[in-house]
């Protein structure tokens, strides 16, 4: 289901009709692959690994030119003029692809890999680990170093996600590791190359990590409900802060890259905050999009609002519990 057709760069193929040259990525002399959107083009530098978004004049270029002998140099001067900026990188392991492993993923069966399918289990996983929540009894009182463990497993389970899903979706895996995201370290996977699929592949590799928390969520409540474990409610509660963690759009977290592109845009907050432009300077008429992305930044503003209220309130509730305004 998830593996990605590709055309390969002749003259005859491509017709210069938008409709027709949306359906597949292209190839300009094996060199760069083109994917078009209806809002940017994508194009990876294959060589290098590199990818650029681009609009406006170069976007027209490119679609005018698809055929022409001269768009392989044009892409070279735009690659040739731009920067890359390092990630904040921690550690930085190289991914070696493995055949058996593409063959294990491949004997798993489709329904798996469907994105209905694995909305419901996320779904199932958030409902699961509130039900947990709801009929724990008591607070659980094991070693510490079972909860590092199962935290330790959701982070290696989340990372793996993110891997099946991107190589389900015939894109590749450059490399993992530690970087710094919010001057915290987390782990990371690069699937960049994703981002030459399509839509329904962006998604499901963007959800590929939480889908896999949400299983361990369903099957610790499943556990606990059976054998009345206080331990394993907690272990579902673990698992069910990584599934709503990671589906909050407001950070840099799975669920941002989800709304990013299902609104085709690079930046969520830029747009955002374009679209408040336009709607106090009355510039453009504003479109259905446009209001979308109000209604982003109004809600992500109010989810800060929130967040830092409720930091201030319990530094509130500390200081007065152990009277530290008194001299």
């Amino acid at each position: 289901m998830f593996k990605q057709k590709k055309r390969a760069y002749t003259k005859n193929t491509f017709v210069q009709k938008r409709a027709v040259k949306m359906t597949n990525n292209i190839f300009v002399k094996n060199e760069y692959e083109i994917h078009f959107s209806n809002n940017y083009i994508i194009v990876k530098d294959i060589r290098n690994k590199h990818y650029l978004r681009l609009t406006g004049k170069p976007m027209k270029f490119i679609e005018k030119n698809i055929n022409s002998d001269k768009l392989a140099s044009f892409l070279h001067t735009v690659f040739s003029s731009r920067t890359y900026s390092a990630k904040n990188e921690l550690i930085c392991i190289e991914y070696t692809n493995s055949q058996k492993f593409k063959n294990v993923i491949t004997m798993m069966p489709s329904i798996f890999f469907r994105l209905s399918f694995m909305i419901s289990i996320i779904t199932l996983g958030i409902i699961s680990g509130l039900v947990s929540m709801f009929f724990e009894k008591e607070h659980a009182t094991q070693p510490f170093h079972v909860y590092l463990c199962w935290t330790l497993l959701n982070i290696i389970v989340h990372e793996m996600g993110h891997i099946i899903l991107c190589i389900k979706s015939g894109r590749s895996v450059y490399s993992f590791g530690l970087k710094l995201n919010y001057f915290i370290p987390m782990a990371y996977i690069d699937t960049s190359d994703i981002c030459m699929s399509d839509l329904k592949y962006k998604v499901a590799t963007s959800l590929g990590g939480i889908y896999l928390n949400a299983i361990l969520c369903i099957i610790a409540t499943v556990t606990y409900l059976i054998n009345d474990c206080p331990i394993f409610s907690y272990l579902a509660t673990i698992s069910l802060f990584f599934v709503f963690s990671n589906l909050v759009p407001f950070f840099k977290l799975d669920g941002y890259y989800v709304v990013s592109d299902l609104f085709e845009e690079t930046s969520l907050n830029r747009a955002s905050k374009s679209a408040i432009k336009k709607l106090l300077l009355r510039e453009n008429k504003l479109s259905n999009h446009d209001f979308v992305l109000i209604l982003f930044y109004i809600l992500k503003n109010i989810f800060f609002i929130a967040v830092l209220g409720s930091i201030f309130y319990e530094c509130f509730l500390f200081i007065a519990s152990h009277n530290l305004f008194k001299c």
